[in-house]
């Protein structure tokens, strides 16, 4: 069984994975490959490909899954574009925890990724 939790869960959340940068690059390949990524210990990101059940995620979206050992499933169920924003987010607020090689790779790689959710959301919605 899943508990369903808020944006603001996850964004605390995100707030420690985002100083570990191994953990935060792992976020970001979610993202790039829509593949699911162990991001740590108790977080994993899924994807309607690595589901076990196409039903839990749809097409379009990521899973964010903790899982405490002795609690329930904590799960939270965001599009790609959602999820990019809170990772931009967590980022910007952190972002002098990075050295400036790594500020710039990050901030190329969210440029790119806005770049390619921008189009795709205009093709989707001109075939409307």
């Amino acid at each position: 069984m899943e508990h369903i939790i808020s944006y603001d869960e996850v964004y605390d959340y995100m707030e420690g994975v985002v100083c570990r940068k191994d953990a935060f690059f792992r976020c970001l390949d979610v993202l790039l490959y829509k593949e699911e990524h162990a991001i740590d210990e108790v977080c994993c990101i899924t994807t309607f490909n690595s589901e076990n059940d196409g039903n839990r995620c749809k097409k379009d979206e990521i899973a964010f899954r903790l899982d405490f050992p002795g609690y329930e499933e904590d799960c939270a169920y965001f599009k790609y574009s959602e999820f990019l924003q809170l990772i931009k987010k967590s980022f910007l607020s952190h972002i002098n925890w990075f050295s400036r090689e790594d500020r710039k790779e990050i901030e190329a790689i969210i440029q790119d990724l806005e770049k390619k959710y921008i189009g795709w959301l205009m093709l989707i919605s001109t075939n409307k």
